[in-house]
Formats: structure tokens, sequence, C-alpha cells
């Protein structure tokens, strides 16, 4: 059987790395493309990391604001790789695979991952995409969370299918000691390391996690935060942290390819996010054995439990996240147990098997019944 994944990449990131991963789990049975939008050209490291593990990679000819022909360019991939399954990330993905899966009769399946609303622009494709879900023939949801919210927006229950993030295995390795050489400039030995790790902008609530050290410095004048991202709200927080005079306690770092690496290497990692689908940063943490703080929102708490697996704190709340770090700095036995917990929680409930499993029960249901759903419908 033949997988055809559509996405819009535009940097090497979480979704990305989940399609890959799918794809090296299947059986060998299944013969997974890729195709990307070019969005200006950043779809490359996508097509090339993908390429490299052995996959043959596509990028779409047309783009915004040539749509009619992306959707011929679509369709012409389609049959050229004889495609039993389109799977498609994203709104536009969504959109225009969807007409192309109708034109060339193929099921078509669209991920759904959350909406984050970062701006009116953002806002008016969720809200697009929102509207067109209902007319696919499957809808994955990365969360139970998001299954609920995809319900909402008219989605039938038949048609949709929870089918989670997962953990890469590699992760659960530590780091060598070349690597925490390589590293050494960067995280100090001497310090309380907090990590943030995410796109610096509103629905992420990193401007929270900053203002949660002012107060944090106070009592504990060691500690440093590192965040790695870039995105629209860089300028706010950089302002912030010259006002507060935090330049000893938070360094940006930009964009990072190393995060994973970065992670072995910190004390704790912050979630701060107003919205969120399955964080794969926070089992990447997990694997790694690193102590969580995350909001409860999204799908969070399906890998973060409370008490159990790390700790949750209401979203926008700056002094609840500094009272959970002074927390894990108090108790180092009970932040021990944590982590064994979630290392364990992540193995058993979020590998790349059971995620391979699962889909692969929807191709064969799609492919035994190719009308089942109504893709034509809207």
């Amino acid at each position: 059987m033949k997988i055809l994944h559509l996405t819009a990449s535009t940097f090497w990131g979480g979704p990305e790395r989940q399609m890959l991963g799918l794809a090296q789990a299947l059986p060998f049975e299944y013969q997974t493309f890729f195709a990307s939008f070019a969005e200006n050209g950043r779809c490359q490291p996508f097509l090339e990391k993908t390429r490299e593990a052995g996959f043959e990679s596509y990028r779409i000819k047309s783009d915004t604001p040539h749509l009619q022909q992306a959707v011929g360019d679509i369709s012409q991939l389609i049959r050229q790789i004889d495609a039993d399954v389109l799977l498609c990330h994203g709104y536009k993905s969504n959109l225009l695979g969807r007409l192309a899966a109708r034109t060339t009769n193929v099921p078509c399946v669209a991920v759904s991952r959350g909406w984050t609303g970062e701006t009116w622009k953002v806002q008016f494709y969720d809200w697009l995409d929102r509207k067109h879900l209902r007319c696919m023939n499957r809808v994955v949801c990365v969360s139970t969370e998001q299954a609920r919210r995809v319900r909402k927006t008219g989605v039938p229950a038949s048609k949709i299918r929870v089918i989670k993030n997962a953990m890469r295995d590699e992760l659960l390795e530590p780091l060598h000691h070349s690597q925490r050489e390589k590293l050494a400039n960067v995280v100090p030995h001497d310090r309380y390391v907090i990590l943030g790790a995410g796109r610096l902008s509103p629905e992420k609530g990193y401007m929270y996690l900053v203002k949660s050290m002012v107060e944090l410095v106070k009592q504990h004048p060691n500690v440093l935060l590192l965040l790695c991202g870039e995105g629209p709200e860089r300028g706010a927080i950089e302002e912030f942290i010259r006002h507060h005079m935090l330049h000893d306690h938070v360094r940006l770092l930009g964009f990072r390819t190393d995060v994973d690496q970065l992670l072995a290497m910190a004390q704790v990692m912050i979630l701060p996010s107003l919205t969120e689908g399955l964080p794969n940063i926070a089992l990447e943490a997990a694997a790694r054995r690193i102590p969580t703080i995350a909001t409860a929102v999204g799908g969070t708490p399906e890998i973060v439990k409370h008490l159990e697996t790390g700790l949750l704190v209401p979203p926008e709340q700056e002094n609840e996240i500094s009272r959970q770090i002074i927390w894990l700095m108090k108790n180092p036995h009970r932040a021990e147990q944590l982590v064994e917990n979630a290392q364990e929680h992540v193995v058993h409930e979020f590998s790349f098997r059971g995620q391979a499993a699962k889909y692969v029960e929807l191709f064969e249901e799609l492919v035994a019944v190719p009308s089942a759903g109504g893709t034509w419908v809207c």
C-alpha cells in the first residue's frame, strides 16, 4: 500500500519528525512518499531529511496564489506514484489535498494537531480548516482533547480517530560525552538550568515564563533560563529582559536544531502554552528524564499528570510557574520519582510502534471501503 504525506513544511520540526517516525515504523508492505508545498524554499530541510532517510520526497511545483495549479500538481503526483491514501497535515494541505483526492478518487485523511489562532490571518485559516474537516474521509486527532474540539466543529464521531504523537526511542539513550562537551559553553554546569523551547508567539506563553524569572531570581540567583525559538514576541521578551535586568538569568538562543540535546542537560523543562495539541517537547523531556512543568491545556495533561509524571499549572500564571520550580528544587527525591514515572508512561503509551499499528488499521479500513465517510459530500 502506498501512503502520500502532504504538508507545507517551513522547517524541520515536531510534526515533520512525527511523519518520518511513522514512515519508519510502518510494516515493509507500506510504502511512504512525502510532498510539501515550496513555502518560498523553506520546505528544503524537510525534503532533505526524508530523502536522507531513504524516502521519495517531492516539492509541489505550484503554491499560493496559484491554488488551482497546485491542486493539479497534487493530483498528478497522486497518479504518478499510484497512492492509495493521501495523509494531509495543516490547513493548506487539507483544503487543496481534499480537492486533489476528489479528482483522483483517493481516500483523504486530515491529521489535526490543533489551532493556534496566532494572528487574525491564522484565525481565518483555522476557521476555514474547521469548516472543511467534515469533508474528509477521516480526521486523525493527536490527543483526546483535540478529538473533542474536532467533534465540536461538526465532524461526525465515526470519522474521528485518536492516534497520539509518539516518542523517538533514541531519546532514551544518554548523551555522549562529546555531545555534552560541545554544549558546555551553552549550558553551564554550575547553574540551575531551566529550558523552554518553541515558537516565540503569544499562544505559546513564553512571556509568562520569562516573567516568572523576576521572582525566582530573587530567591534563587543561580537559576538560568535558556529559551530556544524565534517568533513575533522576541522583541517584547528582549525588552522585558532589559527592563528587569535579567541578562544574567535569561538567554535567548534562537532557533536550534539540537533542542533534544539541550534538554538532556537541563534541570527542568517548562511548557507555558495557552493552547496545545499534544506537545512533542513534553514527550522528549519524559524520555530524557527531565522534570516538566506545563500548563493544563489541550492534550498536555495526557502526558503530564500532576504530581505523577510532572507538574501542571494554570495558563497565564507566572507566579505558579516560579512556585513549582522552587518546589522541584526543594524536593529532589520527588522530582526523581516524577521523571521515572514519566519515562515509563511515554515508553508504554507513546511509541511509534503503537502509533503505526493504529494507522495500519485506519489505512486498511479506508482501502477496504474507499467511499466510507463521504469525502465528496462538500
